[in-house]
């Protein structure tokens, strides 16, 4: 903090005055001074003066007395000038430095000394040495001092009370007076500066004084009228603050609800993503481990083999978008984690190379690795990723190139960064595009994504993905040129005992058998793990929910534990809680692997502390999950077996790829009617392929009837509906006669009229009733006949009671539904509003809104596409 010091103020008349004064007495000084220097001087010129007059005497006397050699005579001379006061000392000595005479005085006072020889006829015959006191001279030159300064410190006092009575007359007054003049205009006297001055050097003074006056009153008298406006203005800003300050604090509660909203919304999206995580993988488990269950039958035909190919690979791509999506989420909320392992980097690049060569030699492209050997064998990183970046860069080299090829280079660019590049002979990339298609969804341009699919998160996972392993990433390309992407990771060369990596890699995946506790609700993943286990000597206990679990451990006293995560009454987490407060007869914990959907790193951390050994992603790779059993079984527990080489396919289950249409007569089946061996790859199973053939001649035998009655009453909406209906129908029961009619009439229905439809609905009928010729029928009461028939018959009024319905539930309000619910039973059964009315119940509106759709299908309404 600054202090504020005031100057102190001084008077003009006293600073002159001492001024004055001290230039006098500078002056008086000096002026002492050069006389007392004068005075020195000539008092000087008298004592030498003096000193040369004595000793010349005393030459004149001695010179006879010492040419005679007469002491006597000389010693008289010498005593007689000796009684002289001003002489102080005296000595006489003869031509050889003998002293003749010496006279002296007490030294207490200021003396000169003079010597002087004594020549007679040139011979020096003697020296006379005379010393004066000074005091007499010094006396002379004080006394003229004093007076010359009394003189002069008279005059200077004298000249003093002058300037001091000049200056009070002249100058205090007149300010004195001037200083009254401004007193007066202070306390508002306009004329003040009107009286007359007696100097004309205070004229300039006062005028400029007098005009700044006036221009003060004048602003002063502006200032009062600025300073009612002003406060006339702070009274209405201060009303304005106020209302701001009110919006302010009523925009800063929205804001804080809305940072809540949107923590609340960020950890709603984590939960989404982990649920539809596990709602997804959960059913692809059982479809690809029945995929892979399936192939390996070696009595599989090359035909079957190869659909069977094409679903696996549909369902991991399938996986893939899955990873994609929860990749970008976790990244977007940086809880991706790197991992730090060992690795060999040449294999896991040609490994992953490896994976997609197939599909680029289905396009006739070569695929190229080319590592440099200076590169490291040994990294520290993380596998994983670094074969999503590869694949997914590559992936797309492969996919946006026609012909020529893909090279994958790899090169040591410093001591711990390493060097890839994709290069392709494809499309290529504008340049003005080279930045953006590193950004989320985006790819070269509109016409690319129609052409080539994807959904462009690829690139935006591979450019986070290098960055968080400290890299970079970019592109080259010209449109129609090629493309090179680039990018660079960091990673430290690492040891790995090779020995201990050859054994791992060819250990057996199986060595024991063992008594396996299978916690699981899905039926189809426990038929599947069963098959699987069984199949390699595991016993397997059943239990589909987590108190299941829970009892089946107390009783049956498994090996190991695999422990579904997602299970009702008791979720596998607090089952494995519960378990591990158990103690066991050896007092060694029971393994527990989780099986879960989930790939959330919060979840893991939540496995961790209920003690779980190990987590196994859904779809469950069953070769990852058997060594993770192995390794995980404590040693002498299980029945230890040899390990076969390859494991004997299943009867039982490969029976239901190979069971013919016993109950259809496929051969008498022409393909222009039905196409059942299309149908039976759709359906895998005869008996529902069967049943799904039987519930359309139940439901849609009729439907040409009900299409010429809305084509004759000019209903084009009812007869869009329902031939849109029997072509979706159709196409999935592979009934090629009918599929072809149906979309005939469907293309038509809005073009043509009326009159012009009518002679396609015979062509219709004829090709359904050829269908219902050769499938045989189940008996089917009179109500259902009845509530088929009446669905069809409203067909486009349910269908838009239905869509209705489905805005309703976007608005989380039981009233609004209802009015529809009470509707429906007016064309279907009631009893078939349950599942709905139990999700509302429930105020589950995402449900019923999942029943209802349900309930249109089954009816054959499609109303997502409406």
């Amino acid at each position: 903090m600054m202090i504020s010091i005031k100057p102190a103020t001084r008077s003009i008349a006293n600073t002159l005055l001492v001024g004055i004064i001290s230039s006098l007495i500078v002056t008086a000084l000096v002026v002492l001074s050069i006389d007392f220097l004068i005075s020195s001087k000539k008092a000087e010129k008298e004592l030498q003066k003096s000193l040369k007059k004595y000793a010349d005497a005393l030459t004149d006397v001695l010179l006879v007395p010492l040419w005679n050699y007469d002491i006597d005579t000389v010693e008289s001379i010498g005593r007689a000038y000796s009684l002289n006061q001003s002489i102080i000392e005296l000595i006489i000595k003869d031509h050889k430095g003998k002293v003749l005479f010496h006279s002296n005085r007490q030294r207490d006072f200021p003396e000169t000394l003079s010597s002087h020889d004594i020549l007679y006829d040139g011979r020096k015959i003697g020296l006379v040495q005379i010393s004066l006191n000074l005091d007499f001279y010094k006396d002379i030159q004080t006394g003229l001092f004093l007076s010359h300064s009394i003189m002069i410190f008279v005059m200077i006092f004298i000249l003093l009370l002058v300037i001091v009575g000049l200056l009070q007359r002249y100058i205090r007054r007149p300010i004195n007076h001037f200083i009254a003049m401004t007193n007066a205009f202070a306390i508002e006297n306009q004329n003040a500066f009107d009286e007359p001055v007696a100097y004309a050097e205070f004229q300039p003074l006062i005028r400029v004084l007098k005009t700044m006056g006036e221009k003060i009153a004048h602003q002063m008298q502006s200032i009062r009228k600025m300073n009612e406006d002003l406060e006339e203005r702070v009274y209405l800003r201060t009303s304005e603050l106020q209302e701001a300050n009110m919006q302010l604090e009523a925009a800063k509660e929205a804001a804080l609800e809305a940072k809540h909203a949107a923590e609340a919304s960020s950890l709603a999206k984590s939960t989404f993503l982990a649920n539809m995580s596990h709602e997804i993988r959960t059913p692809m488990n059982s479809v690809l481990g029945f995929i892979d269950l399936v192939m390996e039958d070696d009595k599989l035909n090359k035909t079957h083999r190869t659909y069977l190919t094409t679903a696996k690979k549909s369902g991991k791509s399938l996986l893939s978008l899955i990873n994609d999506i929860l990749d970008v989420s976790k990244l977007a909320s940086d809880r991706l984690k790197l991992e730090n392992i060992s690795f060999n980097l040449k294999k896991t690049v040609e490994d992953t190379i490896g994976t997609l060569t197939p599909g680029a030699m289905e396009k006739g492209l070569f695929l190229k690795v080319q590592i440099q050997k200076t590169v490291p064998c040994n990294l520290m990183g993380d596998p994983g990723r670094l074969r999503q970046i590869l694949i997914n860069l590559t992936g797309n080299a492969i996919k946006f190139t026609g012909k020529g090829g893909v090279i994958v280079r790899v090169t040591q660019q410093s001591s711990d960064i390493i060097h890839f590049s994709i290069s392709d002979t494809g499309i290529g990339i504008p340049e003005n595009r080279l930045q953006s298609i590193f950004e989320p969804f985006a790819q070269a341009d509109a016409s690319t994504t129609r052409k080539f699919g994807g959904t462009g998160l690829g690139t935006t996972i591979s450019k986070q993905l290098v960055e968080l392993m400290g890299g970079k990433i970019w592109a080259e390309s010209k449109s129609g040129e090629g493309s090179i992407f680039h990018f660079t990771v960091r990673m430290a060369e690492a040891e790995i005992d090779e020995q201990s990596l050859a054994d791992s890699e060819h250990a057996p995946t199986v060595k024991r058998c063992f008594k396996v506790l299978l916690a699981e609700d899905i039926d189809e993943n426990i038929m599947l793990a069963r098959i699987r286990m069984e199949d390699l000597g595991h016993t397997v206990i059943e239990a589909r929910t987590g108190l299941e679990a829970v009892e089946a451990f107390k009783r049956e006293k498994p090996d190991i534990i695999l422990m579904d995560i997602h299970m009702p009454e008791m979720g596998g987490v607090e089952a494995a809680k519960i378990i591990r407060r158990m103690k066991t007869d050896a007092g060694i914990p029971t393994p527990i692997i989780a099986l879960t959907a989930s790939l959330m790193k919060e979840e893991q951390q939540i496995y961790v502390k209920a003690e779980i050994d190990a987590v196994v992603g859904k779809p469950v790779d069953f070769n990852k999950l058997f060594e993770t059993m192995e390794r995980l079984v404590p040693e002498g527990k299980g029945k230890v077996l040899p390990v076969s080489g390859k494991r004997q396919p299943l009867d039982h289950v490969n029976s239901a790829w190979e069971k013919p249409l016993n109950s259809v007569n496929v051969p008498e089946i022409p393909k222009s009617i039905i196409n059942w061996e299309k149908g039976f790859r759709t359906w895998g199973n005869a008996d529902v392929y069967k049943k799904a053939l039987q519930q359309f001649c139940l439901n849609y035998g009729n439907a040409a009837d009900e299409t010429l009655n809305f084509v004759k009453s000019g209903n084009r909406e009812g007869a869009y509906q329902i031939t849109h209906l029997l072509k979706g129908l159709s196409g999935n029961l592979s009934m090629t006669e009918v599929y072809q009619i149906a979309t005939e009439i469907n293309n038509m229905v809005k073009k043509m009229e009326i009159d012009e439809l009518i002679p396609r609905i015979k062509p219709l009928s004829d090709a359904l009733n050829r269908v219902v010729s050769y499938i045989p029928q189940t008996e089917t009461t009179g109500k259902e006949k009845q509530e088929v028939s009446l669905a069809i018959t409203n067909l486009p009024a349910l269908t838009e009671l239905f869509r209705e319905m489905m805005v309703t539930f976007d608005e989380y309000n039981p009233l609004k539904v209802e009015p529809y619910i009470e509707k429906l039973p007016k064309y279907i059964s009631p009893s078939r509003l349950d599942p709905i009315k139990q999700e509302l119940d429930r105020f589950d509106f995402d449900g019923a809104k999942k029943e209802t759709l349900r309930l249109a299908a089954s009816l054959g309404i499609d109303i997502e596409n409406c």
